[in-house]
């Protein structure tokens, strides 16, 4: 199930943490610079996006311009949701299911809990399915947690410079499990969870899916992992989707 993940450079990775850390303690020890620094934050926030040909490519998509005021945009995966790099998913419809690749070094997630957390507008803007690279906050206000410990939906505040700061840009699977943000899980047991297995037992069987292995966001580990969406040029897959039908095995 796992797939070969870039290699780290690990004097620069440590180097990086310890100035990481550095900042961090800082504003632990000095909680009254922290409003000024959020302040400082944001501002810097819409200054890039809005002086650099980057930022205004970004503010071009609409994901980039809701997550500046929408919280549903700024969460990360709800507990329960489920990724891999290629993943079996219920489709919009909710009659059968997606069979949907990532490229290489990418990820698909399938979050259930959105509608119900967010309302019906994530339905309307396709906001379960995410496609993209992972990114994580191992905050310290819940690592030492256990995994069945909910992280509330508000905790993360991305406008804090105090979890900017712990933000890991590159996690490897091994990390988020370690943090306890992620657990093996099977097609079954997932659905299950949230009740959804009946629905779709019949597919999973067609398709020998029941028993594989996918990974599941856990109670901790809710809003706390990201699939950050590619921007810019997009790599170019024909084949990622096939939609699963009993009646006549797939069709692209």
């Amino acid at each position: 199930m796992k797939e070969q993940e870039p290699e780290r450079d690990p004097a620069q990775e440590a180097k990086n943490n310890k100035l990481t850390k550095d900042i961090n303690d800082f504003f632990k020890r000095h909680r009254l610079w922290r409003y000024p620094a959020n302040i400082a934050w944001r501002i810097s926030v819409y200054t890039v996006l809005i002086s650099t040909k980057d930022g205004r490519e970004r503010l071009k998509n609409p994901e980039t311009r809701r997550f500046l005021y929408d919280r549903e945009a700024q969460a990360g995966l709800l507990e329960g949701s489920i990724f891999n790099h290629d993943l079996f998913h219920p489709n919009e419809e909710e009659r059968s299911l997606l069979h949907e690749h990532a490229v290489a070094g990418r990820w698909v997630a399938y979050d259930f809990n959105r509608p119900q957390e967010f309302g019906q507008k994530v339905k309307k803007r396709g906001r379960q399915i995410f496609t993209g690279k992972l990114i994580a906050f191992p905050l310290d206000e819940i690592i030492d947690n256990k995994l069945e410990d909910h992280t509330s939906t508000y905790l993360l505040n991305p406008y804090a410079i105090e979890h900017v700061l712990q933000m890991d840009t590159s996690p490897k699977i091994d990390d988020l499990l370690s943090y306890g943000f992620i657990e093996e899980s099977t097609y079954r047991q997932s659905f299950e969870s949230v009740g959804q297995y009946e629905t779709y037992k019949s597919y999973m069987s067609l398709a020998g899916i029941t028993e594989e292995r996918v990974y599941r966001v856990t109670p901790k580990g809710n809003t706390l992992v990201y699939i950050e969406r590619d921007f810019g040029d997009k790599r170019k897959d024909p084949d990622r989707k096939t939609v699963l039908k009993p009646a006549f095995g797939f069709t692209g």
